[in-house]
Parts: C-alpha cells; structure tokens; sequence
C-alpha cells in the first residue's frame, strides 16, 4: 500500500487539476454541441501532459469518454488510500500496463488512480486516470 500511495503522490497534482476540470465541463452545456465536442473539450488538458497514459471519465449513467487505448483493469490490484481534500481514492501499481484492445502488446509501468461517487459529495460519476512511472 506505501508503494502505490508514493507512486501516486507523484501525480496527484495533475489529478486533482484534472477532476477539476471534468467536473466543470460534465457542468456546462458542452455536451449540446455534440460528443465529439464533449470529448475534445474534456481532454484537452491532458493532450500535452506525456506521464498520462490514459484516462476515462465516466458519467452518472455509466456513459464513459476515454482519453488514448484503455487500460485493462481487470488485471490490477487496487488500495484505498486517503486523497486528502480529493476524499478516499482507489491506487494499482504494474508494470505492465497493457492496452485492453491490445492484450499481448507489453505495457508500461503505470500507477492508475481512481475517483468514485461519493454520497453528498458533488462529484460527477467517477475518474480513472494512469499515469506513466519510471522504468526499472
């Protein structure tokens, strides 16, 4: 658990930043101009962050936008840790973080961070985000 939670405070920062900024734009009327607006505006933050992997956003109905290939979670061994003002936060840490439309395709070391609802909290749907890690 120290593991994930150190590899995590790396990139919590641009966590944070990130939530932020999707709980704005799932806020605004975006989503009127179509998804292919959505999608751009969502993302367009991380088009120049080169330590995000990947990330999705996924709504209160389940419908999810991903930024790059996504990552195949099944394989993972998530732990709680405390966010701090970002509440309780699920952490996996691999060194294969494989593409899942690419299964055989070995993957980078990774940390993957996840938000999820919160009851009377406002935060919109959940967040998962990973995160490049130093090979070795």
């Amino acid at each position: 658990m120290a593991d994930a939670a150190r590899a995590a405070s790396l990139h919590m920062t641009t966590f944070a930043r990130f939530e932020g900024w999707a709980q704005r734009v799932a806020r605004s009327d975006v989503a009127l101009h179509g998804d292919q607006a959505l999608h751009e505006a969502m993302f367009a933050p991380l088009r120049g962050e080169q330590s995000v992997l990947w990330a999705e956003v996924r709504d209160d109905t389940g419908k999810a936008l991903q930024f790059q290939a996504p990552i195949a979670l099944e394989a993972l061994a998530f732990v709680k840790i405390d966010g701090a003002e970002l509440g309780a936060l699920r952490v996996a840490v691999s060194k294969d973080c494989r593409a899942a439309s690419r299964p055989k395709v070995v993957g980078k070391p990774c940390v993957v961070i996840a938000s999820a609802p919160v009851p009377n909290r406002p935060r919109h749907g959940s967040l998962y985000m990973a995160f490049r890690l130093p090979s070795g």
